[in-house]
């Protein structure tokens, strides 16, 4: 017996896919921010993995085989990783990567607008200031949020993509989209970030970077004070 699914069902998309979705429904729609954009292609890496090209253990990449796997993004960073002597760990491979794609996350964003996932809405902020922000279209993104939810907090058996997605969905400061405040502390152990995932190279790239600029910004702020001495 055969059952239709339905347009856009979550099997049909990537774990990337899977995850920019969960960001941007009810977010301003403006480029990707730094730990969306590093969580995006830790999500290429994982769908990388699974269709057999990469091999992740204990943070490091390992290419495995070449081959496109037919989504240009992925492919692109494929070959990208492909052509590196050395890959090393995910971590540090993911600022140089973001510098040669850095709107993949705003790629991956456009995919799903196509593909009539999300849609723009125009709106005036306090009635005045207007701002646009991303909705949801369709039952995908719901159906999203309950997967998750429900293999959060142990309701249901979890598979490959949604072990993932909730993963990558810590460092990128998503819980909050499919558990309340109570469930993310009934839970937090359950769903930490475990050392030499994707998800933890996504926190250390990201907090990495953050530090970076933090200390750019008082070195700044230092010079200033010093030249109006």
């Amino acid at each position: 017996m055969t059952t239709s699914r339905e347009p856009n069902d979550l099997s049909d998309l990537s774990i990337a896919e899977q995850l920019v979705l969960l960001a941007r429904v009810g977010s301003r729609a403006r480029p990707a921010p730094l730990r969306l954009r590093y969580g995006a292609l830790a999500g290429v890496v994982v769908d990388l993995e699974q269709a057999g090209r990469l091999q992740m253990a204990g943070g490091n990449v390992t290419l495995l085989h070449p081959t496109a796997i037919g989504d240009a993004l992925a492919d692109a960073v494929l070959e990208s990783v492909s052509s590196r002597g050395r890959i090393g760990r995910l971590a540090k491979l993911l600022g140089p990567l973001d510098r040669e794609f850095p709107r993949l996350a705003d790629a991956l964003t456009h995919r799903l607008e196509v593909r009539r996932l999300l849609d723009r809405r125009e709106a005036r902020l306090y009635g005045v200031i207007p701002w646009t922000r991303y909705q949801a279209v369709g039952p995908t993104y719901d159906s999203l949020r309950r997967r998750l939810h429900d293999v959060a907090v142990g309701g249901q058996a979890a598979d490959a993509a949604a072990t993932s997605v909730i993963s990558l969905a810590v460092p990128c400061g998503l819980m909050g989209r499919f558990l309340d405040r109570r469930e993310r502390r009934s839970h937090a152990r359950r769903i930490a970030v475990i050392p030499g995932t994707p998800a933890a190279a996504v926190a250390e790239a990201a907090r990495a970077v953050e530090d970076a600029q933090g200390a750019a910004a008082v070195g700044g702020i230092v010079a200033s004070s010093a030249g109006q001495g």
